[in-house]
């Protein structure tokens, strides 16, 4: 018996929960099923034995409403037999009581007829006889005969016979009650059992449940509050195959995993403590770069806007020097016109002076040829003597006015040579600086081409320095942005840092040093198998 009782302990430990949780309530309910039915049949004979009860009583009261209206007829007919001879008047009175009690014996005997009971056949067959009869005998009392006799002795029998049947069926009206009153005491016997075989299911439930379950609950939760507190070292042993042997094994994988993500977070954290560290001294050290950066960019953007300032002021002296190179051209061109004039008048001057030399020179041949002429004349005029005295100071005049001539012509082709060769050095001056003239309209030309290549470049240097310092402007826009990011970043690193720090302290209260000590997850009252088995 103790063994028996031993292997079903063992079988409840390893059986299902939702097997015994499905079995106690299905025990249970089998149980009540059975007293249903028990119930429901007592209940159907109860029933039917008051209906019985009910209809037999009704049945007597019909019969003794009929046993009743029989009297009155037998008392009416006994009445008429005594009165008949004394009058025939109040003969009538009696033959409608006659017809009205006959009318409620037929409606009686109608309502008996229709509780379709075969044992009251026969009385309804002898009071249906007794109506015939009585209604013979009310023929025989309208045609004056006289059969009241026969119908006294009739009413008499009936009466008996009703009688009779009254007490059997009053006897098994009692016998049906009292079958009623045991059926009600079997049932309450019934009832009585099903209570006490549901109190002891309910009992052994709880047993069960309290050593099944509960035991193992409170286990289960002192293991999940020493998980709770942070205390992962202890292994959760199971024995059972059932549900609560499955939240004890996931319960277990769930703590090596814990265990698993605990190690891998201290790693981690210890990690990332590090890298925080590593990125805060990173980001100090970015940050006074980039303050630098900043400092240098200002002093560029400033230096960049002198410069540029500067090229505004070099192109518009670069325009200005344009304009006046512009001007100075078109004074070299003017002046290079001017000394073409000059040239070309001082060539006609040289064809002048040299036409004039030629006539000088037919001067000067005019006097020597009037001096040969004066010489003759005087020649002539000595010859001719005192006649050719007035010709002979004619031609000493002439003579001397040729020589004068000659003498005036002379000077006259010594200045006109002068002046020729003076003209023709002035020539060839004006020459070379028709030629320096030209050279200057060519560098004034070319300086003028440099100074709107320098303006143009001046305007190009202008614009570009204008998009240096917008870029530049942008870069150190962009660079106090990176400074706010830096100090940003060098606040979430510091913040990191707490956090990683403040982590540790919070995952060092995790142990996670297993150890080997193992506790057995059986109720103190189940033994475990090999126990069992030794």
């Amino acid at each position: 018996m103790r063994s028996l009782s031993i292997k079903f302990l063992c079988y409840g430990a390893t059986m299902k929960i939702s097997t015994t949780i499905i079995s106690i309530p299905l025990a249970m309910m089998l149980c009540a099923i059975a007293f249903s039915v028990t119930s429901l049949s007592m209940a159907d004979k109860t029933a039917t034995a008051l209906q019985v009860s009910s209809d037999m009583s009704n049945q007597t009261n019909k019969i003794n409403e009929i046993r009743y209206n029989l009297s009155m007829m037998r008392g009416s007919i006994n009445t008429l037999d005594a009165d008949i001879e004394a009058s025939r008047k109040p003969t009538q009175k009696y033959i409608d009581d006659y017809q009205r009690r006959r009318k409620l014996t037929e409606q009686a005997l109608l309502e008996l007829d229709q509780l379709h009971n075969t044992r009251y056949d026969d009385i309804i067959d002898r009071s249906q006889a007794l109506i015939k009869i009585y209604d013979f005998s009310m023929s025989q009392i309208l045609n004056l005969q006289n059969a009241t006799t026969s119908t006294s002795s009739k009413l008499s029998e009936i009466t008996n016979l009703i009688r009779e049947e009254i007490g059997k069926a009053e006897r098994e009206r009692i016998d049906f009650i009292n079958g009623a009153e045991r059926a009600v005491f079997t049932l309450k016997i019934f009832a009585f059992i099903f209570v006490l075989l549901s109190l002891c299911l309910f009992g052994f439930s709880l047993y069960i449940a309290k050593a099944k379950i509960v035991r193992r609950l409170n286990a289960l939760a002192v293991d999940i509050g020493r998980i709770s507190k942070g205390d992962l070292s202890k292994k959760l042993t199971n024995f059972e195959k059932n549900e609560i042997g499955d939240i004890f094994s996931h319960v277990e994988a769930m703590r090596q995993s814990l265990v698993t993500m605990i190690s891998t977070i201290k790693g981690n954290v210890y990690t990332i403590g590090n890298s925080s560290s590593e990125l805060t001294t990173g980001n100090n050290d970015l940050s006074s770069r980039t303050e630098e950066q900043a400092s240098a960019l200002q002093e560029t953007a400033a230096s960049m806007e002198q410069i540029k300032i500067t090229v505004e002021n070099n192109t518009d002296n670069a325009k200005q020097a344009n304009v006046l190179a512009a001007d100075a051209r078109r004074a070299a061109n003017n002046g290079a016109e001017v000394m073409k004039n000059a040239i070309a008048s001082m060539e006609r001057i040289e064809k002048s002076a040299s036409q004039i030399a030629e006539i000088t020179d037919v001067i000067n041949g005019i006097a020597s040829q009037t001096n040969i002429l004066a010489l003759n004349a005087a020649v002539e005029a000595a010859r001719a003597g005192e006649q050719g005295r007035g010709f002979a100071v004619v031609s000493s005049e002439v003579r001397s006015l040729a020589a004068r001539s000659a003498e005036a012509a002379k000077e006259i082709n010594n200045i006109i040579r002068t002046s020729v060769d003076e003209i023709e050095l002035g020539t060839g001056l004006v020459n070379e600086a028709g030629d320096g003239m030209q050279n200057i309209v060519q560098y004034v030309t070319q300086f003028s081409d440099l100074m709107q290549e320098i303006s143009l470049a001046s305007e190009e240097q202008k614009t570009g320095i204008g998009q240096v310092a917008v870029a530049i402007n942008q870069m150190d826009s962009t660079t106090q942005q990176n400074a706010a990011l830096v100090e940003q970043a060098a606040a979430a690193t510091a913040s990191l840092d707490d956090q990683a720090r403040h982590l540790n302290q919070m995952i060092a209260v995790f142990n996670t040093e297993e150890v080997d000590e193992e506790e057995s997850s059986f109720p103190s009252f189940v033994r475990r198998p090999e126990e069992i088995t030794a």
